[in-house]
């Protein structure tokens, strides 16, 4: 897979809004979400139990970011990060 430029966030939280609220007052959050360099995105979001869900946003300026972001919800589900 070849990219220049990739970044993540995570958040847990029991809905969108907060989750969002988390990221947009953390400054390295807020950096990849308004960053200029990220073309594409992807966002995710997965049941996390007593954390509420876990909001998986992925940044890239590659194309076949789903990929990415299949990949990302893959792994915490073997961590038992989540449901």
């Amino acid at each position: 897979i070849e990219y220049a430029v990739l970044g993540e966030n995570l958040a847990f939280a029991p809905d969108a809004y907060i989750a969002h609220q988390g990221l947009m007052n953390s400054p390295g959050h807020k950096a990849n979400i308004l960053s200029p360099e990220f073309g594409q995105a992807g966002i995710g979001v997965a049941d996390a139990g007593v954390y509420g869900r876990m909001f998986v946003q992925m940044f890239s300026d590659w194309y076949l970011l789903d990929f990415c972001l299949e990949t990302c919800l893959t792994i915490w589900y073997i961590m038992g990060c989540y449901g």
